[in-house]
């Protein structure tokens, strides 16, 4: 049962970031999974990302997990507004790493571990 959970709250993250990217207008990313029993790690290409966009993601990604309001927030997902959203991910996932690759392309890496 807690893996079918995870699952589903993986399922639920992806959502959210591909539904935040494309309301942003980035119309072409570039998504990697990587699921074991251990942890899950989501990888994200995307291209043009302004100072701002690129700052203001770090910020959401940046806080610490909070299990207990993954345990009962995770469904509220979709409900909020956008920049809300990126925050209840954000406190979902353990590691959080950004960096611009090239000139024109981020790499946004998130690691769960279960």
């Amino acid at each position: 049962l807690k893996m079918i959970n995870e699952i589903k709250k993986n399922g639920k993250i992806i959502d959210e970031l591909v539904t935040f990217f494309l309301k942003k207008k980035y119309h072409q990313l570039k998504m990697d999974l990587n699921y074991s029993q251990e942890k899950t790690i989501i990888t994200i290409f995307l291209g043009k990302l302004t100072d701002r966009e690129f700052d203001l993601i770090k910020e959401c990604f940046s806080q610490k997990r909070d299990r207990a309001m993954e345990e009962y927030g995770w469904v509220l997902m979709g409900e909020s507004e956008v920049s809300a959203e990126l925050n209840l991910v954000g406190m979902c996932v353990d590691e959080f790493r950004m960096e611009r690759i090239e000139e024109d392309f981020v790499m946004i890496e998130l690691t769960r571990y279960h």
